[in-house]
């Protein structure tokens, strides 16, 4: 795998937030909320942009990733999927 985990989270991150016309950087430590964007149909769109870059199926993580709240945890949780 040529791109880190975080990269490719931060590439879908951006993506949602260009789509949103939101001006933001995306750090470890950019918030995953409804003020930045990332609603419901978003955070599908984000799941499903990482789990196509990186050819994997993340239905076992769905509630973790949900409940994530920034940056640095979604890298988590999808470290430990490709863990799996």
């Amino acid at each position: 795998m040529s791109n880190s985990v975080y990269d490719i989270v931060a590439k879908n991150v951006k993506q949602i937030f260009d789509e949103e016309n939101i001006d933001n950087i995306v750090t470890y430590d950019t918030k995953l909320d409804r003020t930045l964007g990332i609603d419901s149909i978003n955070l599908l769109k984000l799941t499903l942009g990482i789990e196509e870059d990186l050819g994997i199926n993340l239905d076992d993580y769905l509630n973790l990733i949900h409940s994530a709240r920034t940056v640095r945890e979604l890298v988590s949780i999808i470290e430990k999927a490709t863990k799996k």
